[in-house]
């Protein structure tokens, strides 16, 4: 009999990765999950908002994890005054 092989750990999730209720967790913790959702233009529509605007809001709104640290989410992060890096410590 041969006993298989166990299986490959899973990769590493990437530097910077937390999910999306963590985030709103500590948005909320912190007073700036309104501010956060004012940035975001949730309520604009579509047609009032650039193509960037509206690549970061339904990135959001589809995401279940986010990189704190990629380039278009950490300003947004910095913009609410909370440093990216400090959401994946």
């Amino acid at each position: 009999i041969t006993v298989p092989e166990e299986p490959p750990p899973p990769p590493a999730p990437p530097p910077g990765e937390i999910t999306k209720l963590r985030l709103v967790e500590t948005l909320g913790a912190a007073g700036k999950l309104r501010d956060a959702m004012a940035l975001l233009k949730l309520e604009a529509p579509a047609t009032e908002l650039t193509d960037a605007e509206l690549l970061l809001r339904e990135r959001w709104l589809a995401a279940q994890k986010l990189n704190v640290l990629a380039p278009d989410v950490a300003p947004l992060i910095e913009a609410l005054g909370i440093e990216p890096a400090s959401l994946i410590a």
